[in-house]
């Protein structure tokens, strides 16, 4: 069930930023001790760590129990029936009783300066919606891989404006970094929290909404390592067509209805061009794309539909070709922003390794 919102009638923020990370567990107990020594480990410890086990049957109450005494200012809440992440989320939202909340998943951690990080900027910036970094990938046994090679909206640590915010979502794609994004409670409250129709992107929704409402905080900092597994939350979603489907539908009507007004049309063309070639790359990865009525709607041009099964049928290059050809058709516009994007990850890695 979900917990209700409460909005407030105008957005207030306290002179001293204070913060709860919210732990959302669900059968991670074999994740959660890396997790919460993380956060033990942080140099400006949180105000507050809401840990909410959503019914697991693992051994994570045991875990918990055994972290209890090590961390004074855990709450925690056992749920004896599911409500899945994004009702977790919600519900941490609205119980923390800090000024800002960091959702940290339990098979995720975080670096020992993030929340010193992020909250220095909170405190300089204090009027902003959100806050993030750069993250690391890691297996699924914890081994770090390397960089998520997300954009990089600002050369050092600093204040985005919601002006700036509009033109770089219209450039390229969003910057934020779940495991590594701190958002203010009040404003994230006051546009909505976290909705459930929106699936995984629930909580990238609410980012860029909060960004072009309210401003953002960034820092090209590595604060944060993001496990990905096979079967984790973002991965339900990209590797579902249909789910995409469903979650593109409901944030195209959110952006039209939304109030007060922060989506620009020129931005959701934009967007919705990327999701229709995010969708279709899906279908050419992960379903049997041999008759071209399954892009029908996505796809206008029947040509294409048909140009892009053909090739994908190819052995070897064959759906890299495809995904080539969608991303050319449908984001023309974001040809020359991902490959100054990808360049710089290049130059950068370079100079790391020349350091």
């Amino acid at each position: 069930m979900r917990a209700e919102l409460k909005s407030p009638e105008r957005l207030v923020v306290k002179a001293k930023c204070t913060l709860t990370i919210v732990v959302a567990n669900y059968n991670h107990g074999h994740f959660l001790p890396r997790c919460l020594d993380a956060i033990l480990a942080q140099t400006r410890p949180p105000d507050e760590i809401l840990m909410i086990d959503d019914a697991s049957t693992d051994n994570s109450s045991e875990v918990i129990s055994e972290f209890s005494p090590k961390i004074p200012k855990l709450k925690t809440i056992y749920h004896t029936t599911r409500t899945g992440v994004v009702g977790v989320m919600n519900e941490g939202l609205v119980k923390a009783s800090s000024t800002h909340v960091l959702f940290a998943a339990a098979d995720d951690w975080i670096e020992p300066e993030l929340v010193s990080e992020l909250m220095s900027l909170f405190e300089n910036f204090p009027a902003a919606g959100v806050c993030s970094a750069l993250t690391r990938l890691a297996d699924e046994a914890g081994n770090v891989t390397g960089p998520f090679r997300t954009r990089i909206p600002l050369a050092r640590a600093g204040y985005i404006s919601t002006q700036r915010a509009a033109q770089l979502l219209l450039a390229d794609d969003a910057w934020f970094n779940g495991n590594t994004t701190i958002v203010n409670r009040a404003a994230a409250l006051q546009v909505g929290g976290y909705r459930p129709e929106l699936n995984a992107y629930t909580d990238m929704f609410l980012n860029v909404t909060l960004a072009l409402r309210f401003g953002a905080c960034f820092t090209p900092r590595f604060l944060a390592v993001w496990r990905r597994l096979s079967d984790g939350v973002a991965a339900s979603l990209t590797g579902s067509p249909v789910a995409m489907k469903s979650t593109f539908a409901s944030a195209q009507t959110l952006m039209a209805t939304l109030e007060p007004k922060v989506f620009e049309r020129r931005y959701v063309a934009r967007w919705a061009a990327r999701w229709r070639f995010t969708i279709a790359r899906s279908i050419v990865h992960t379903v049997s794309a041999d008759k071209e009525d399954v892009f029908s709607d996505l796809l206008s041009s029947r040509a294409l539909r048909i140009a892009v099964v053909q090739m994908a049928r190819i052995p070897l290059i064959g759906k890299s070709t495809a995904v080539a050809l969608l991303f050319v058709t449908l984001r023309p516009h974001d040809i020359l922003p991902v490959l100054k994007r990808r360049t710089a990850w290049m130059l950068r890695a370079r100079l790391m390794r020349a350091a």
